[in-house]
C-alpha cells in the first residue's frame, strides 16, 4: 500500500487515517470477506462429498 499513509516516527502505522487509506482498507476487508465466504462454501461442498463417499464406501 505504498503512498497511502506515512509511517509514524517509530515505524508503526500512521495515526492519521486519510480518506484514501480508509477506502483502500475497506476495499481490502470486503475482498477478504468475499474470499472467506467462498472458502466456507467450498468447504461445505467438500464435506458433503467426503460424507457421501464415506457413506457409499460402507454400504458395499
Amino acid at each position: 500500500m505504498s503512498g497511502v499513509g506515512t509511517p509514524s516516527a517509530d515505524g508503526g502505522p500512521s495515526a492519521i487515517a486519510t480518506p484514501r487509506l480508509v477506502s483502500d482498507l475497506s476495499v481490502k476487508c470486503d475482498r477478504i470477506d468475499r474470499k472467506i465466504d467462498e472458502l466456507r462454501r467450498s468447504r461445505e461442498v467438500l464435506d458433503d462429498a467426503i460424507s457421501t463417499a464415506a457413506g457409499e464406501g460402507t454400504d458395499s
